[in-house]
């Protein structure tokens, strides 16, 4: 709830300031004289998307807190734990592939 409630205060804030600065402060109109301002419904639609993500984006790390500190995976807190600095590497590289691999199908 926390991170929910920050999240929020975060995203309302910046977007609020952002929002004020580019089409409602009056020196917006000569600034944005070239754009077109989007229309109240797609200003909507975007903060519902927004919001929307928030949920996903807040759950992540809770599920993630939750599964380590109820034992369901191995957390090393320290080097030594995972057994010393050359599987520490070979688990760092791994895990950099397999990111790299997935953010490739995902994006192919």
């Amino acid at each position: 709830l926390r991170n929910f409630l920050a999240g929020c205060l975060v995203y309302y804030g910046t977007a609020g300031f952002f929002h004020y600065h580019c089409y409602v402060h009056p020196r917006s109109k000569e600034i944005f004289k070239d754009r077109k301002r989007p229309s109240n419904e797609i200003i909507m639609d975007q903060i519902k998307l927004a919001q929307a993500s928030l949920f996903i984006y807040v759950l992540l790390p809770a599920i993630s807190e939750y599964v380590i500190e109820e034992g369901y995976t191995k957390c090393y807190y320290t080097i030594e734990e995972i057994g010393g600095f050359v599987p520490y590497l070979l688990n760092m590289i791994a895990y950099f592939a397999l990111v790299e691999i997935g953010i490739y199908w995902v994006s192919g």
